[in-house]
């Protein structure tokens, strides 16, 4: 990136405030100086690592001099503060190292180009808050990185469930950065997508690959940012696939004991392409794609302690409904159920629960204890779940 160091003035002062030691003068301050050999301020900055990759340029004679402060790798997702003194006025700036890169310092007040004194804070990571000695007003903590402009792609989902792959794109608005223009590639052709679209907001359904490339500038902050040069680029991909096919197999390897009214947990993965999710935590799965689904099943149970004649009965749920229940009279054995079922509004959740009056317990004896599938099967013709 061309431009990487980001800078603004956070406040003017008569007093320095923190720690005065920490100073340097301007005869400590060499054209390819390195602040780490600079044995005033205290001995602060001395050997420190701290400061590494912090060195000076100096161009020009006597108080006209001009002062840079450039910035190496080491610097980079860092941000410090930095306290610069002309005259009677301290100038405290915030500098974000977001790539390696120079920062020339301008006395926008009146008197010599030259600062009488420099003083830097600690380097902390770019977001984390300012430590307790250096804490100040104006100084939120970055939430971006100011150089680019922000784009937020993200999966649009209906109120009502999805039949489509559909995906927002909105360029959000940046103050310090003029966008010229912004390109729209679909499968590496352009479209006639405009930037003022893609600013208030464009959905795209259709398959294929797309880029965005944005052409911007970084404005700075006046005199105390040099302005970033025309061009820059910035590019977003994302991709818009066939609707998938939803689908998921699921196994359970674990034996053990469910209680009345308890979802049977599956933890091994067969088959799948994410289009429907499994949660752990609740043991059920969501679908999200409108359409009519199958549900095959079974669990393998070794006893019960089930009331009366109660058997082992299990219960496909879908929602809240009871959508198909299997049953057998003998404790031991295999319960197998079989469903279609609709998917016409919110996203469905699905389990299969443990109906039984009595603890049930899992076989002890086979390698798979439950197993299930999931798969849609139409677009949605059922006139009822």
């Amino acid at each position: 990136m061309a431009v990487g160091v980001f800078v603004t003035l956070l406040q003017t002062v008569a007093t320095r405030p923190g720690d005065p030691n920490r100073e340097i003068t301007s005869g400590d301050i060499v054209n390819g100086g390195i602040l780490t050999n600079i044995t005033t301020g205290a001995g602060i900055y001395l050997n420190n690592p701290q400061f590494a990759g912090i060195t000076f340029t100096r161009t020009g004679q006597g108080n006209n001099a001009r002062v840079g402060i450039c910035f190496g790798q080491e610097q980079v997702g860092k941000k410090l503060k930095i306290y610069v003194n002309f005259g009677n006025t301290y100038y405290i700036y915030e500098i974000q190292v977001w790539e390696p890169g120079c920062w020339t310092i301008i006395n926008t007040g009146s008197g010599p180009s030259t600062p009488n004194s420099i003083g830097f804070s600690n380097p902390v990571p770019i977001y984390t808050d300012w430590p307790p000695e250096e804490f100040g007003p104006g100084a939120p903590v970055p939430e971006y990185n100011p150089f680019q402009p922000w784009v937020v792609v993200a999966l649009h989902r209906h109120d009502y469930c999805a039949t489509d792959e559909i995906i927002d794109v909105q360029i959000k608005s940046n103050p310090l950065v003029a966008i010229s223009s912004a390109i729209v590639y679909k499968d590496g052709q352009p479209t006639p997508v405009t930037l003022q679209q893609l600013q208030t907001g464009y959905s795209f359904h259709e398959i294929g690959d797309y880029q965005i490339v944005i052409t911007y500038q970084f404005l700075g902050q006046g005199q105390q940012n040099p302005a970033g040069p025309p061009g820059q680029l910035y590019t977003s991909d994302f991709s818009i696939g066939s609707l998938p096919f939803p689908h998921i197999q699921m196994e359970r390897h674990i034996n053990g004991f469910l209680l009345p009214g308890e979802a049977v947990l599956f933890d091994t993965q067969v088959a799948g392409n994410g289009s429907i999710e499994y949660d752990e935590g609740t043991r059920t799965f969501t679908l999200a794609f409108c359409g009519d689904y199958l549900c095959k099943w079974f669990v393998a149970t070794q006893s019960t302690l089930a009331e009366g004649d109660d058997g082992v009965d299990f219960a496909l749920v879908v929602d809240v409904d009871m959508h198909m229940i299997a049953s057998s009279h003998s404790e031991i054995g295999q319960v197998s159920g079989m469903a279609v079922f609709k998917e016409d509004s919110i996203p469905l959740r699905v389990s299969i629960v443990n109906l039984a009056s009595g603890v049930t317990q899992m076989s002890s004896f086979t390698k798979v204890t439950a197993s299930i599938l999931i798969v849609k099967i139409g677009p949605g013709i059922l006139t009822n779940r």
